[in-house]
């Protein structure tokens, strides 16, 4: 690594999972590179790329451990793989999840892990994300709220102008997985990601609801900065991944709601994929949200459950 090991910081492990976005994933790296944290150790989760993207973090980066999936894996599952390998090559006390489009700042790294070592009771700890560190726009505050009464989440932050509104470090009670510094030892106690989340959708959000539930906090840490380009404000707009988060907000939801919850969810449902489904067609999405419709009914209705 270009770094200097410091024997003050504790060992940390980065595990950043791709899927055909090689430029996106050379820049992740050379930013986690460049952080000025030392030890890390970066593995490169590829899930069955067709662009390069292995090849060409191993010529540019060679000291990067790279681990290729020749299936499609989907997100959680290479996250497991990634966790695994990890496992057996290395002890870290922490494990830093990237997704491939998420770039931390100089420094960002530390400020996670300095939170994090004065609170031993934080199982999770995660950055302020920006859009753009350009033009301060944000993608994330930290928190995600969660309505379990609607199934509607909702990212703290997203799309405002930053101001130093969210300059407050603060305990949180979920967090998006694309930027998020876990202790190992909460690994050892919830286990891995769900892979019933097949293939992408909402398993970080269960971690994260799990990692809660078993008495660890999450902890918001603005000083430390990253730039997430991800999707739309909204969470995506592609079909395949709409249908796959359509149809793991059911899985979450039977994992995490209760009775009183599917009973107001249930029925505002309907109400609610109207209003969406008027709003996508004005749009010219109608394509959004059949998807939608179908990763529900793939899931709610017997004898269409997706498979793997």
């Amino acid at each position: 690594m270009p770094t200097t090991d410091n024997p003050t910081h504790p060992p940390l492990a980065a595990i950043i999972v791709n899927r055909n976005k090689k430029d996106y994933l050379l820049r992740a790296v050379e930013c986690a590179m460049k952080s000025g944290y030392a030890p890390l150790d970066i593995t490169v989760v590829d899930d069955c790329s067709s662009d390069g993207s292995p090849e060409a973090v191993r010529e540019r980066f060679p000291q990067v451990h790279v681990v290729e999936e020749t299936t499609h894996a989907g997100a959680t599952r290479v996250r497991n793989v990634g966790i695994l390998d990890v496992r057996r090559r290395l002890a870290p006390k922490y494990l830093l999840f990237l997704d491939n489009d998420a770039f931390v700042a100089r420094g960002a790294i530390g400020e996670l892990v300095k939170a994090a070592e004065r609170d031993p009771g934080a199982g999770i700890v995660v950055p302020k994300a920006f859009r753009s560190f350009e033009d301060r726009m944000l993608y994330s505050a930290g928190d995600v709220r969660v309505n379990l009464f609607t199934g509607t989440f909702k990212d703290v932050g997203a799309g405002e102008l930053d101001r130093g509104q969210h300059d407050e470090p603060k305990s949180v009670g979920c967090c998006a997985g694309f930027a998020m510094l876990v202790r190992a030892e909460v690994l050892e106690r919830i286990g891995l990601f769900d892979e019933a989340f097949y293939p992408y959708g909402w398993e970080d959000i269960d971690f994260a609801l799990r990692t809660v539930h078993a008495g660890y906090r999450i902890l918001y840490v603005p000083s430390a900065e990253v730039e997430h380009l991800g999707g739309k404000i909204g969470r995506g707009a592609v079909p395949a991944y709409e249908k796959s988060k359509a149809k793991n907000l059911i899985t979450l939801m039977r994992k995490h709601a209760a009775s009183w919850h599917w009973m107001v969810f249930l029925t505002v449902l309907p109400l609610r994929a109207l209003r969406m489904f008027v709003a996508q067609l004005l749009r010219g999405e109608g394509k959004l949200c059949l998807a939608q419709i179908k990763g529900m009914l793939s899931i709610l209705m017997p004898g269409r459950r997706s498979t793997r």
